[in-house]
């Protein structure tokens, strides 16, 4: 009995992530991201998503999309960063969002994105992503 106790222990303290990077151009070979860039691609993937858009899994996604050719104003920056913890909230589960920062770009038009998250499963890493969001000149 003692010994599928530690085995089990040992299992959950070893937790990997992975998921497939498609940024990669490569025809043959498939390149793996692991643990907080597996979950950093989960997210860029959530919120590059619309809502909608999945024939099978009307609800995944977000409206960041929208929001984003909505004038930009400090209500439009309102709207994104609820619109990015909600969507992030309901679909990425591995996570606890710690703070989200949204900050308009008005010259060029796109938003810079600062998130800063836990990974309870991996000991509480702290992760910090940044990106930038704009209409997808």
């Amino acid at each position: 009995m003692e010994t599928s106790i530690l085995s089990a222990t040992k299992k959950a303290s070893s937790v990997i992530f992975s998921d497939v990077n498609l940024d990669v151009n490569t025809e043959s070979n498939l390149e793996l991201v692991y643990n907080e860039d597996a979950i950093n691609k989960s997210i860029v993937n959530i919120l590059g998503t619309r809502k909608g858009s999945r024939v099978f899994r009307r609800r995944f996604g977000s409206y960041v999309n929208d929001i984003l050719f909505d004038p930009m104003d400090s209500i439009s920056v309102s709207r994104l960063k609820r619109e990015i913890i909600d969507a992030i909230g309901e679909w990425e589960p591995r996570i606890i969002m710690d703070s989200a920062e949204v900050l308009p770009d008005y010259p060029n038009q796109q938003y810079f994105v600062e998130l800063n998250y836990r990974i309870p499963s991996l000991g509480n890493k702290s992760v910090t992503i940044n990106f930038n969001l704009s209409r997808g000149r």
